[in-house]
């Protein structure tokens, strides 16, 4: 852990120092399994942070829709960037349902996704399974 936390913050300070001189916030997507925060999380990540979630799943895409994420993956990922980059705003896209792909729909969604209007991303992250949709 102490190697981890190490690393953390080596990254964070010089991650942050070089956005923090930018004066904007950096955006970073996620497309992924979604996001669902458990309550110990919540407390730690909801009160600090700015996400914002999407999904392209479910039937309820609109606004106020509630967050889902029934494998973790994208939860995971979320919090992992939030930790390191405090400062970001994160932009979580549920495209994926579960771990097996779905050639049916999963490319559609991630296509999709691109095509949203959304601020200027800095940086983005995807689990794409192309790999596996052969």
């Amino acid at each position: 852990m102490k190697w981890h936390n190490n690393v953390i913050d080596r990254v964070y300070n010089g991650f942050c120092d070089t956005f923090n001189a930018q004066k904007e916030k950096i955006k970073i997507a996620v497309l992924d399994t979604g996001i669902e925060l458990s309550e110990y999380q919540s407390d730690i990540y909801e009160r600090q942070r700015d996400f914002i979630y999407k999904s392209w799943i479910d039937k309820d895409s609109e606004a106020g829709e509630k967050w889902g994420d029934d494998v973790g993956h994208g939860t995971h990922i979320a919090t992992l960037l939030a930790r390191v980059a405090p400062n970001a705003i994160i932009h979580v896209a549920r495209v994926f349902r579960n771990r097996e792909p779905d050639l049916n729909t999963e490319p559609k969604y991630i296509s999709q996704v691109s095509k949203y209007p959304t601020p200027k991303i800095s940086i983005a992250t995807d689990t794409c399974r192309l790999s596996d949709m052969r």
